[in-house]
This record gives structure tokens, sequence and C-alpha cells, in this order.
């Protein structure tokens, strides 16, 4: 009925060799299988202390949404700082099942998605406001006021921000620089700070323009987030 990847942790040293190997394993194996875009559900590293590169080669598995018939899900509030090898495996389980269930099985009333950027607008000078599909419930592990997120300008060197709050399925941020073009969050080899929905699943780490981004609800993001 598909496939079940969790693995990326050796290939952390390359991540945009593998931005392309994984795409290309994705339909090599379908092709293998003769089954058509048979689902492919897969694991986005989690949090890992040492893991210098790893935000950049979950960026690369995130792009891989790109093909049809895959899904992700997000694991990096299940890290450990110092072992590659994260103990809580049933969270991890039971998240790939919501895929399953979702996109094996076609049942709709499973929810497996974490919040998704879906929109990202300067509304005043040094403010800026990201909307989210999937975000019934937005909350954060750190309260009412959330870290985790920076801001770069055509020098692309990232610099982070006051902590943002949340307003219903957005969130606000302010004292950003006038110059900035970017944001992103999460963007570390163990982040600290979380967002979830109201089914307790998190948002990926993200690096997206400011600017209209406009994609219909629930629409992956894609390269948006490499």
């Amino acid at each position: 009925r598909g496939f079940l990847w969790y693995q990326g942790e050796s290939n952390a040293d390359n991540p945009s060799l593998y931005a392309r190997l994984f795409p290309a394993l994705i339909r090599d194996w379908r092709a293998k299988w003769g089954r058509g875009e048979l689902p492919f559900l897969f694991v986005q590293l989690p949090g890992y202390g040492p893991g210098s590169t790893w935000p950049e080669l979950r960026a690369a598995q995130t792009s891989a949404l790109e093909l049809p018939g895959t899904a992700m899900a997000v694991a990096i509030d299940q890290g450990d700082a110092t072992d590659i090898h994260p103990t809580r495996k049933r969270e991890v389980g039971t998240r790939l099942a919501l895929l399953a269930l979702r996109h094996c099985y076609q049942n709709p009333r499973i929810a497996c998605d974490g919040p998704v950027v879906s929109e990202v607008l300067k509304t005043a000078p040094g403010a800026v406001t990201i909307s989210f599909a999937n975000a019934e419930g937005l909350h954060s592990n750190q309260g009412d006021a959330i870290d985790g997120f920076e801001a770069a300008g055509k020098n692309g060197a990232f610099a982070p921000l006051p902590a943002a709050t949340i307003d219903g399925e957005r969130i606000l941020l302010q004292d950003v620089p006038p110059d900035a073009t970017w944001i992103r969050f999460g963007w570390a080899s163990f982040p600290t700070a979380h967002l979830f929905n109201r089914q307790g699943l998190p948002a990926a780490p993200f690096r997206i323009p400011i600017h209209n981004l406009q994609t219909r609800p629930g629409a992956k993001i894609g390269r948006a987030h490499v």
C-alpha cells in the first residue's frame, strides 16, 4: 500500500546531494514496484545537538514533498540533544500511522498534518504576520511568546527576532528589520521552540521569503523551505 521511510543521518553532511538522491530513490522504487505513485511517507530528521548541518538536510527532505503522493511526519520535537537515535519512537510511529490512514487508506477524518505556512505578509513597518493552514488551536511549548524566529536581509545573514506572539492561527513578529527578505523558524540542530496545532502535531522548521506568499489551504510549500 505504500512505503515508510526514516533515514538521512548518514547523508547530513551533504544536504544538496541528498536533495537529488532522495527524490531519485522515490521515483526508482515506484518504478521497480510498477504500481504507479505508491504513497511514500517519510520522517523528517528530529532535533539532534551535534547535527550542525541537519537544518539543511531537513530542508532537503521537505523539498521531496514536491513529488506527488508524498507526505512527511515531522519529528523535530522528538529528538535528543546528545543521542542520534532518540528514544521516543512511539510518537514518531503514531505520526506515520496517521499519514498512512489518510494517504494509503483514504480516511478523510484523520488529521495527520501539523501547521503549514500559507502566507507571509509585511503588515506594518517592522511587523510581519505569518498565517498557517492546519493550525486550529495553534500553540507553542513556550506559552504565549515563542522564540526561534530569525530574519535575514539581502546579505543573507540571519539574526534572532524578539519573541513572537500567537494570534489565532497566525504568528505576529515585531521589530523585523526594514530590509528583511527572509524569515526562518526552528532552523537549528536542536531547536527548543515548537509550534503545534490542536491535534498536537508540530510545524516543521521553515525558511521562507517575506511577501504575499499565497497557497491553497493545506498546500505543500515545497522549495520555499529550502
